[in-house]
């Protein structure tokens, strides 16, 4: 899902997994991009987005919670 605003030069972009067998949706990551996104399934586990590597059992991804992110500067 894409977010876009009108006055910031970027895009908020959410991933979203749904578990086939409980029809549970989770937020698995959560970030701000300018270009196209790269997602990769490394396994039935494992994904690549952008340049993280997430366990989709246990792990998730806020940009907002990254200690080394700088934030943005409007």
């Amino acid at each position: 899902m894409y977010n876009y605003s009108g006055f910031i030069n970027y895009k908020n972009v959410r991933v979203e997994i749904v578990n086939n067998k409980t029809k549970k949706s989770k937020t698995i990551y959560y970030n701000f991009v300018e270009g196209p996104l790269n997602i990769e399934w490394i396994d039935n586990d494992t994904i690549k987005i952008e340049n993280k590597i997430l366990n989709v059992e246990k792990e998730t991804y806020d940009f907002r919670n990254d200690k080394n992110t700088l934030g943005l500067i409007i």
